[in-house]
């Protein structure tokens, strides 16, 4: 007879991003809505298809 264990672990990260040049506080977060306007659309996949 096997026998088997399975844990589960949970790790919460607080993370505090940092301007490189100033080390400052970088301000994440936009309050109005984005749009794709920008976006250019992916590229066909390669390879032959049936």
């Amino acid at each position: 007879m096997k026998r088997g264990r399975a844990d589960t672990h949970r790790v919460k990260l607080t993370l505090s991003p940092k301007d490189a040049a100033t080390g400052r506080a970088l301000e994440i977060g936009n309050t109005t809505r984005g749009g794709t306007a920008n976006f250019t659309p992916a590229p066909p996949p390669s390879g032959g298809g049936a």
